[in-house]
């Protein structure tokens, strides 16, 4: 088996003819035909006719729609890949399609396998641009491409029939780590249910602001275990964060923690807080947004307000699937720049310590 993609319970194969049967029993389902082309199964003719040029597609250009197959069990679910558009090159849109057997529905197959293949587009190709086509009947399709970030843009026409169209650009996508963790948000939020090393540092913190001080929770996530902690000492918290399925999660576990959905480097916030805490956000910001936080945090802190962060040892940049399996970006600057911005946005530096390997705490008053 030539394997092209692997998620956490899924195999994508190359496509390859000796396949042939099994992408005729896709297309000569009902069931799954509804909401492609005329809505009519495929014969075998049509079925091999599409298919070949699904594997000249991946000859050529090394992405396509392949196999799909279960991980534990081996069975064939269906199909999914990029490709362009009908497999015509002579225009530019490329797009991801999923196609699953009716015995696999409501596993959420289709959101995993889009999401995969949506960052390994984005990842290893130079592909700008990536689209998805739904029938407008077809809610759950349509689901689908919302759940993983697309764009709805609206109707457009695929031989002669009307469809949904959905787009997603490289930068919107790579920007933007809140939609991967919308993709793993209560994996997530379970391993975040404990304190791991963060407990002490909280306990510094809370020392330097008054009784029911208000707090900010950059990148607060589901809420556990930072927030959770803060509330029950008594402080007003609001939690920001870019990943709506986490602030969901977060509503049900915080329900007196207010928040605030967007991305820290774009969202509007109005109030001045008394104390700001981030763990684990600025990881995920490319390195030129780093100094840039720290100009926006002063602005939202009050005089005198304390500000807790987390940064690397040193200046780097990684990608890493260790999450959920997961890719995730990570970045930090040297420290000595994190230095360079507190003291040129009027912070004093009250601690710089390693809770762990590579891993700098820091904790800074607002003088000016």
């Amino acid at each position: 088996m030539k394997i092209f993609l692997e998620t956490k319970r899924l195999i994508i194969k190359a496509p390859e003819l000796d396949d042939l049967d099994k992408i005729y029993m896709l297309d000569s389902d009902p069931d799954v035909m509804r909401y492609i082309g005329d809505g009519l199964p495929r014969s075998k003719e049509e079925s091999r006719n599409w298919y070949e040029k699904s594997i000249n597609h991946f000859e050529k250009y090394g992405f396509s729609f392949g196999l799909v197959f279960e991980k534990e069990t081996g069975e064939f679910v269906g199909r999914a890949g990029i490709n362009y558009n009908a497999y015509d090159d002579t225009q530019a849109d490329i797009e991801i399609g999923y196609r699953v057997l009716k015995k696999f529905w409501n596993k959420g197959y289709a959101t995993e396998l889009a999401a995969a293949l949506m960052q390994w587009g984005f990842n290893n190709t130079k592909i700008e641009k990536l689209c998805g086509f739904a029938h407008p009947d077809n809610k759950y399709s349509r689901r689908v491409l919302e759940k993983v970030g697309m764009q709805l843009i609206g109707l457009d026409e695929y031989a002669e029939e009307e469809i949904i169209r959905y787009e997603i650009l490289k930068h919107d996508f790579m920007e933007n780590e809140g939609k991967k963790y919308d993709l793993i948000a209560k994996g997530f939020a379970d391993l975040r249910d404990s304190f791991a090393t963060e407990q002490k540092y909280i306990d510094l913190f809370m020392q330097y602001l008054n009784p029911g001080s208000h707090i900010l929770d950059v990148g607060c996530g589901s809420g556990f275990p930072i927030a959770s902690y803060l509330l029950d000492h008594g402080f007003e918290v609001t939690g920001v964060d870019a990943s709506k399925e986490l602030l969901r999660i977060a509503k049900e576990k915080c329900p007196t923690m207010k928040q605030i959905y967007g991305d820290i480097r774009k969202v509007n916030i109005i109030d001045k807080f008394d104390g700001i805490i981030e763990w684990w956000c600025f990881f995920h910001l490319p390195k030129e947004d780093h100094e840039k936080m720290i100009y926006r945090i002063a602005d939202w802190l009050k005089p005198n307000g304390i500000l807790e962060f987390t940064s690397g040892d040193t200046e780097f940049e990684s990608k890493d699937s260790a999450m959920l399996n997961q890719e995730l970006c990570f970045y930090s600057l040297h420290p000595d720049l994190y230095e360079k911005a507190l003291k040129e946005n009027g912070f004093q530096i009250l601690l710089k310590e390693y809770d762990q390997d590579q891993h700098l705490v820091w904790i800074a008053r607002k003088i000016t």
